[in-house]
């Protein structure tokens, strides 16, 4: 390995935690400007501006990489740059990450919902069919309700959230 001398490390610190999120903090501070300008002329469509979000990190990351300072940490203070700055831009990209999740959950019980039944069919036993009978007809909905039991529902919407669970989809 390579010996460093004291100002190598200090210009190594530099480059890593300065640079990088100076380069992020300024791309974002660009990219802000350039989107209130085409919201004032219309020229961009709210879904859109979600992916903006994503470029800007991706253009940051770029950037701090090809500048020698740490990429990861340009797209981080870009994207608190955005956070605090654009407010309706941070919450496209939140929207957007809500249906980006939605659509990986629906994507892997597509995916490995028919290996997880084939497995689960080739181990089933009475003994496995009872546990599951236990959790899902007992343990889960108790758990539920003990837990939503101060919450100030309804009774028939805690009796609701405690079969379907809390993201609407029974296990």
């Amino acid at each position: 390995g390579s010996s460093r001398t004291l100002w190598g490390w200090i210009g190594l610190g530099i480059r890593v935690y300065l640079l990088g999120p100076l380069i992020g903090v300024g791309i974002a501070y660009v990219a802000i400007r350039l989107m209130v300008a085409l919201r004032k002329r219309d020229l961009v469509r709210r879904d859109y501006e979600s992916l903006y979000s994503i470029g800007v990190a991706f253009v940051a990351f770029a950037a701090a990489h090809l500048a020698g300072g740490s990429g990861f940490l340009a797209a981080f203070a870009a994207g608190l740059t955005i956070a605090l700055m654009d407010e309706e831009l941070c919450d496209c990209f939140l929207e957007y990450g809500k249906t980006t999740a939605e659509m990986a959950m629906l994507t892997t019980f597509v995916f490995l919902g028919p290996e997880l039944v084939e497995a689960a069919v080739d181990s089933l036993s009475w003994r496995t069919l009872l546990f599951a009978l236990i959790v899902l007809l007992v343990a889960r909905p108790v758990a539920f309700l003990l837990v939503l039991s101060r919450s100030g529902a309804s009774w028939p919407g805690r009796l609701m959230l405690a079969w379907f669970g809390p993201r609407g989809l029974n296990t």
